[in-house]
């Protein structure tokens, strides 16, 4: 069950202006994206594993990272589900796991078939913002439209991978089904 309070944090996210000027005031579309970032854990259920509190909820960013310091800055000493958040950059798809969310940068838009290949129906989030993400089998794709961050949210790939996304969540997204 998700609180009123978290769905209220995603919807203030989803709602706050994504300027490029960077200002307290006016955060950019990346400052709204890492907030999105952390709290789609609190929107998704991953499949249980019999360990996964001895681990940390692992977030990582596939390629070049368009963030900079703004998702360390946002990630800082927080936890999900009493996990400590870590977050990972790397150069490859060898890398990705352990992954509970996978943000896949556009500078690896041409790789991204083998990319999804090779996660198959592992339970990782996979975010991105490329024009056809969605489309071609990512889970959740960010897209700035009218200077506000949308969200586009594949449910067939989420159903592939075993995850379970919250119909509050979906109610705030364009849903996208494969073959339609």
């Amino acid at each position: 069950m998700v609180s009123r309070g978290a769905l209220a944090g995603v919807l203030l996210a989803l709602t706050a202006p994504a300027g490029g000027q960077g200002t307290a005031d006016r955060p950019t579309e990346y400052h709204v994206m890492a907030a999105f970032l952390y709290n789609f854990a609190k929107f998704v259920q991953w499949p249980e594993a019999t360990d996964a509190a001895e681990h940390p909820f692992v977030i990582t960013v596939l390629g070049q990272d368009p963030f900079g310091n703004v998702l360390d800055d946002t990630l800082q000493g927080k936890a999900v589900d009493g996990r400590m958040v870590t977050l990972r950059r790397v150069s490859s798809a060898e890398g990705v796991e352990p992954s509970q969310i996978l943000f896949i940068s556009d500078s690896e838009q041409q790789q991204l078939p083998a990319i999804l290949d090779s996660i198959g129906t592992k339970a990782i989030l996979t975010v991105g913002e490329m024009g056809d993400f969605s489309e071609r089998g990512g889970v959740i794709r960010f897209d700035v439209e009218d200077d506000r961050v949308r969200l586009e949210i594949n449910v067939d790939a989420a159903e592939r991978s075993g995850l379970r996304i919250s119909s509050d969540l979906l109610r705030i997204a364009r849903v996208v089904r494969e073959g339609s």
